[in-house]
């Protein structure tokens, strides 16, 4: 379920890596699962990176992957500031108490995510983020983005 759908992530980061980027660039930077509602039964007991700390890479460029509970990717998509732009998805329930919960910003996806990883582009090829995209978007086929 989701660890499968967690490797086929790793293996397709893996592939983009060694076929369309030069060997002197420093390696991409994969992390996660960031766990949304920790609070919830998760499948994965390892998401050591849970909801309301800081969104992995948040300050870097890259690539946001989206997942729902039972490990279906939902949607890929790139950021300048990679934190930034997942506040726009998600934010903190209100009002704010000591045990804020994630609230889903959006109502349109196909079922609840659950799952966030995240891909930085080295510091000095922040480019890189939109080919990563448009090549895991291609190769992944993630149900809720708009340009497939």
């Amino acid at each position: 379920m989701i660890s499968e759908s967690l490797e086929r992530l790793t293996r397709k980061v893996e592939q983009y890596d060694n076929t369309f980027r030069n060997p002197n660039l420093s390696k991409l930077e994969l992390l996660g699962p960031y766990c949304l509602f920790p609070d919830d039964e998760t499948p994965i007991a390892d998401a050591s990176i849970r909801w309301d700390q800081e969104w992995p890479n948040s300050r870097r460029a890259g690539v946001y992957i989206i997942f729902s509970k039972d490990g279906t990717l939902l949607y890929v998509g790139k950021a300048w500031f990679i934190g930034r732009r997942l506040a726009d998805y998600f934010r903190n329930e209100l009002p704010l108490t000591k045990d804020r919960k994630c609230r889903v910003l959006h109502d349109g996806w196909t079922s609840t995510p659950m799952y966030v990883v995240t891909v930085a582009a080295p510091k000095d090829s922040r480019f890189e983020a939109a080919g990563l995209e448009e090549y895991l978007i291609t190769e992944l086929k993630p149900c809720d983005n708009l340009r497939m």
